[in-house]
């Protein structure tokens, strides 16, 4: 049992990384505004947000 719980905890960081994924990506696709219309404050945020995302994923 021991080696399955590491496994379902990997899952489960991924699932929530790909759930933050796509909210980010729909922030995007809702938005009808091109990159350069986004004030330096929101793309600053974006990156940090994609930076923490990528940041997060399991080794």
């Amino acid at each position: 049992m021991n080696n399955i719980d590491p496994e379902i905890s990997e899952l489960l960081e991924l699932l929530n990384a790909r759930e933050q994924f796509d909210e980010l990506a729909q922030l995007f696709e809702h938005s009808l505004r091109p990159w350069d219309q986004y004030s330096e404050e929101e793309r600053k945020w974006l990156i940090a947000k994609a930076a923490s995302m990528m940041s997060q994923r399991p080794s």
